[in-house]
């Protein structure tokens, strides 16, 4: 893509004010998504699509562009730390539109935001393999390949890559960012698992959740049946759930009440909880007696 078309297309997106979907057909071997997004910062826009990254100005004047050498860049995420630019190339982009398709070789890259120097460029894997799945924290980044994890500091060039045993412990599918609950034998008690700073979640293809350190060494492993996910927040209550078994419990972990029962949605409306289930009928509980 040539720069005037990368200003087209930023054009395009600042100056419309607002997003829209669409289907366009495409054949069977046409690849899309292989751009960033666009990221605003301190009055200047920033882009990046298979050949460069750039700088816009509010003008979409190009303040400075640099060209990827010996790599073709695909679908990235642009984002500013420490008054750097960084580009996480994901290594896919879109086939028909919709499903990730490998495209190139995923690497991370930092760059100086006034002029566009080139402070590192990190490829992230030998083979073709794709980033599955990316979590930012305040000063590092984990990665998840379907057979390795890779770690890097954002103040370090250095990127720690470790394979995975994909034999012992299945298949890699995603890291977790979100609040998931592990119950405890007896289920009087459950625990929080969540990004805590030194540690992130990841689970594979049969719903195993484990919990990695920065060193990628596995510290807990949590089994699929023990785990509920958050669906309905309710104050100082959460509602979670496992496979048609729900539990009120306190922001703390502690359970106050037991649900068995299907359901497709639920909202909570003034202190009663409404739930949708599978024939489409509603059931109302009152939480205060719920709770009790």
């Amino acid at each position: 893509m040539a720069a005037a078309a990368v200003v087209v297309a930023a054009g395009a997106a600042i100056r419309g004010g607002g997003y829209y979907y669409g289907y366009i057909p495409t054949a069977n071997n046409t690849v899309t998504g292989l751009n960033s997004n666009i990221l605003s910062h301190d009055s200047l826009y920033y882009w990046a699509d298979r050949e460069r990254i750039c700088c816009l100005d509010t003008a979409l004047n190009i303040v400075w562009q640099t060209e990827f050498t010996d790599v073709k860049a695909s679908r990235s995420q642009l984002f500013v730390q420490d008054d750097k630019l960084f580009m996480l190339n994901y290594g896919y982009g879109l086939a028909n539109g919709a499903y990730p398709k490998k495209y190139g070789r995923p690497f991370i890259a930092c760059y100086d935001l006034q002029n566009g120097e080139e402070l590192f460029f990190n490829r992230l894997s030998v083979k073709k393999d794709m980033i599955e799945s990316a979590l930012r924290t305040d000063d590092a980044i984990y990665m998840l390949f379907d057979d390795g994890l890779a770690y890097q500091e954002l103040t370090d060039s250095v990127v720690n890559i470790v394979p995975w045993n994909k034999k012992e412990y299945g298949k890699l599918e995603a890291i977790l960012p979100h609040t998931y609950y592990v119950a405890n034998e007896d289920t009087t008690a459950f625990q929080a698992l969540t990004f805590d700073g030194e540690h992130c979640l990841v689970h594979n293809e049969r719903g195993v959740i484990y919990e990695v350190d920065k060193d990628l060494n596995i510290r807990n492993t949590y089994e699929r049946e023990h785990i509920y996910v958050p669906q309905i927040p309710m104050k100082d209550y959460l509602c979670i759930g496992n496979q048609g078994d729900y539990w009120f419990i306190h922001e703390m972990g502690m359970p106050v009440a037991h649900l068995q029962t299907e359901f497709k949605k639920g909202r909570v409306i003034d202190n009663e909880l409404l739930l949708l289930n599978e024939e489409s009928q509603l059931l109302f509980i009152d939480l205060d007696e719920a709770i009790k």
